[in-house]
């Protein structure tokens, strides 16, 4: 049996040749046990991957690569952990730190079964006491070895409040830095733990508190150590943590409770207003690892409570940080159901207060010039609220809401179209525009031809600043790739490709984004033959204008299909 299994191996070893590998490339094989044919059952193996032996441990059927002599026998062996002492830990720590991946879970199961971890942390302490910096040394390189062994009752037991403090004192002893790091004295003096609302559960502050000790562990401490598997483990074991923190604190009605109360009562100006939006903040952001149905009922709770209310005080301070955190809270709702904020709109618009509500807020916040990125998001969650594939199947609520909205605020958005308004503004407004026409090209023309948006477009490509013109000229375009009467009308009638004319020409020859977006709009009229816009560009900008550009084809071919157009006409 043993000379047949050799064969067997030898067989495989120069398969394995022939495609390619080397002997050691095949990989692991099956090996057949002295007493056991080909075909008959094999018994259940114990021990590490790269010592298998029968259950019965007799060392005569050890099999393996060794055994067949592919391989020397020492790179084979069984790992062996020294006894912890002071005198051995150099030897542990490079037994550690040089263990081959494919040994980390024999390893991490011989600690796990012993008291390894435990006197470590007496020795750690003892150390300490003698002031032994070589010796914390090579504990530093043993703690970091345990952590990358990235076995979760070892990270379990390290990370345990008892042990947690003893597991970064160790960390401290870095040989690597010039001098100790003082992370717990950090961690103890200058980190201050906020309690905005007063939390009565033991439990969930531990949890908070080592939560936030992990998370220094990973980011200041290892950021550079970890491997990505690692590192993973970690943030998963955080994610979680702060999963099960959320779940505690949204299941208790009362600190809920207090926390918008506190809210309604803070001063605007004061610290604790601040934090109290911080934490909001922090509450709304973890909301979006829940589950669907229980973030669905944490923010059903955070709405019965006041959270739109809360979130129109805090769009309405001086402070660009707080509103932003306000922003965040207002987009992690839109992320989950832009329905639960319409529907909010549309109480409050229905209730004819004359206080400012949201809504009317919003756009303040729009239009408002900042530096802050608040114009963006604000444009953002409009277009969330304002998509039609965001709305219920109903046309009820559409209708409504876009009621609501062209009525009401559409012609404060269009009245920033003016010479003087900030250009960052211009655009935000005219993108928001452009979708507008886009995806309510019926419901908005009314309000179109009532508020003259056309002319209004077609005088902001005088600006200066090209990024304003390039966006009314993005306008005009959307209102063109529709290919509706009703825009050709309005274009003609306000002779609005007069200014885009003039700036075209005023550009020259340069072969910018500008020239490219007006050849690109006049080849769309040539392509989709646009008999009105056709006409209306030839008998307006031919003569003396378009007629003298000789670099590109496109306006004389434009000419051309005027002409035929022409003829066609006379023909019928």
């Amino acid at each position: 049996a043993a000379e047949q299994g050799g064969t067997a191996l030898q067989q495989q070893q120069q398969q394995g040749q022939q495609r390619g590998r080397g002997p050691q490339g095949a990989g692991p094989q099956v090996q057949q046990v002295q007493g056991h044919g080909a075909h008959g059952a094999q018994p259940p193996l114990t021990g590490m991957i790269d010592e298998l032996t029968t259950p019965g441990g007799d060392p005569t059927k050890v099999v393996g690569f060794q055994a067949a002599g592919m391989v020397p026998q020492e790179n084979y062996r069984t790992v062996e952990i020294p006894d912890l002492e002071v005198a051995n830990l150099p030897s542990i720590a490079k037994v550690l730190s040089e263990l081959h991946p494919c040994h980390r879970e024999g390893v991490a199961a011989q600690l796990r079964e012993s008291d390894f971890l435990k006197k470590l942390s007496d020795t750690f302490h003892m150390l300490e006491d003698l002031e032994d910096e070589a010796s914390l040394h090579h504990v530093n390189s043993i703690m970091k070895a345990l952590i990358m062994l990235n076995d979760p009752a070892i990270l379990e037991t390290l990370f345990h409040d008892d042990a947690m403090l003893d597991t970064i004192g160790m960390l401290e002893y870095d040989a690597s830095f010039p001098e100790k790091q003082n992370h717990r004295e950090i961690l103890k003096s200058q980190i201050c733990f906020k309690e905005v609302v007063p939390i009565e559960r033991k439990d969930i502050l531990s949890k908070i508190h080592q939560t936030f000790k992990i998370s220094y562990i990973k980011d200041t401490i290892l950021p550079i150590v970890l491997d990505d598997a690692t590192f993973g483990t970690l943030s998963s074991i955080i994610l979680f943590s702060n999963i099960d923190i959320l779940q505690a604190l949204s299941s208790d009605p009362e600190f809920m409770g207090h926390l918008f109360e506190r809210m309604k009562e803070a001063e605007r100006t004061s610290a604790e207003w601040k934090n109290l939006v911080a934490f909001l903040q922090e509450i709304c952001d973890h909301a979006k690892h829940l589950q669907l149905q229980q973030r669905h009922q944490l923010f059903m709770n955070l709405i019965k409570l006041g959270l739109f209310d809360a979130i129109c005080s805090i769009l309405q301070d001086e402070d660009d940080s707080v509103r932003l955190k306000g922003m965040d809270v207002m987009m992690s709702t839109m992320q989950h159901d832009p329905s639960l904020l319409r529907g909010f709109l549309m109480q409050q618009e229905g209730d004819d207060k004359d206080t400012a509500g949201l809504l009317r807020t919003m756009i303040e916040t729009l239009l408002a010039e900042s530096e802050s990125g608040l114009q963006e998001q604000m444009c953002d969650v409009l277009r969330m609220l304002l998509d039609a594939e965001s709305l219920q199947p109903s046309n009820k609520e559409r209708s409504e809401f876009w009621d609501v909205f062209y009525q009401k605020y559409f012609w404060r958005v269009i009245g920033v179209l003016t010479e003087d308004s900030c250009p960052n503004t211009l655009v935000l407004v005219l993108d928001l525009l452009c979708f507008c026409v886009h995806v309510h090209s019926m419901w908005i023309k009314y309000f179109i031809m009532r508020n003259k948006m056309v002319d209004r477009v077609a005088k902001l490509m005088y600006r200066k600043e090209k990024v304003v013109v390039l966006a009314a000229l993005r306008l005009l375009r959307t209102c063109l790739g529709l290919k509706d009467d009703f825009y050709n009308t309005q274009i003609i009638n306000h002779n609005a490709f007069a200014p885009l004319v003039d700036v075209f020409l005023a550009n020259g020859e340069r072969y910018n984004m500008l020239n490219s977006a007006v050849l690109e709009l006049f080849e769309f009229l040539k392509k989709e033959n646009l008999k009105p816009l056709i006409k209306y560009s030839v008998e307006k900008f031919w003569e003396n204008r378009l007629s003298t550009i000789a670099y590109s084809s496109s306006f004389k071919q434009l000419k051309q299909m005027h002409e035929q157009n022409v003829n066609n006409e006379n023909v019928r």
